[in-house]
């Protein structure tokens, strides 16, 4: 095979393995603590009337497509039980101190998302307090995939923000579905305005605002952690400038 034919091999072979893994895929924001996970949690939106729990970030530099959002949660209930949320990730365009906009202000929502993602594979079971069981116990870390939505790529500053959609959440055992804040805020990226809620949960009369604290205890940054990957076709050119350059120094 000549050398302009093993350097399309190798530049073919670059492009198949698509996906995160293939592009290396990098946290650019954490703020994960897991010393909050014994006694600092909120209850999810239904038992509180709100829309919504998250977070701003600022990134600094550009992410050309954020890969996934990671976010922990916890289960507290008094005696055993199971649930399953229907978890549901928005991000959302923000305003120059963090906090989320309206995207689309022909519709009906008081704040349209930029991008959505669906998680409904988690069940937790239940930390049943009764029998000595607490929060930390039923932690478990929730991921939801944005790869390859527009609405997620090229973003610095925007808005993250959870919804327990199941019927469930309703009633109990919903109630007790809980997700882990940070006091000490994101040790990668940063966030501008720090934790975030949105209330009442109805999605047409909403109002985003900051909250220092949750159920009391101090809530500077909701815990999770963001992904990004470079841009498929910026990293395709990279790899074969690479190759061509390796043959060069050969030849």
């Amino acid at each position: 095979m000549n050398r302009l034919g093993r350097i399309a091999l190798s530049a073919g072979a670059l492009g198949a393995a698509s996906g995160t893994a293939a592009y290396g895929a990098t946290v650019v924001f954490d703020s994960v603590d897991a010393s909050t996970f014994n006694d600092t949690h909120i209850n999810q939106q239904n038992g509180n009337n709100a829309a919504y729990f998250g977070d701003d970030v600022h990134l600094g530099t550009a992410c050309p497509q954020i890969a996934q959002v990671s976010i922990d949660f916890g289960y507290y209930t008094y005696d055993a039980a199971v649930y399953t949320p229907i978890l549901q990730v928005d991000l959302f365009a923000v305003d120059s101190n963090g906090i989320p906009v309206d995207s689309n202000t022909n519709d009906t929502l008081s704040y349209t998302p930029i991008a959505t993602a669906y998680n409904s594979t988690a069940t937790f079971t239940g930390s049943n307090y009764n029998g000595g069981g607490n929060t930390s116990s039923t932690h478990q870390t929730v991921s939801f995939d944005f790869t390859g939505q527009t609405g997620a790529a090229n973003l610095t500053d925007f808005a993250f923000a959870y919804r327990d959609i199941n019927p469930l959440g309703l009633s109990s055992p919903g109630f007790g579905f809980s997700v882990f804040t940070n006091p000490a805020g994101p040790t990668v990226g940063s966030s501008n305005a720090g934790y975030l809620n949105a209330s009442p949960n109805n999605l047409g009369a909403t109002t985003f605002s900051t909250a220092t604290t949750a159920n009391g205890s101090p809530a500077q940054t909701l815990d999770a952690s963001i992904t990004c990957v470079p841009e498929p076709a910026s990293l395709g050119l990279l790899g074969l400038g690479s190759l061509l350059g390796l043959r060069r120094r050969r030849a």
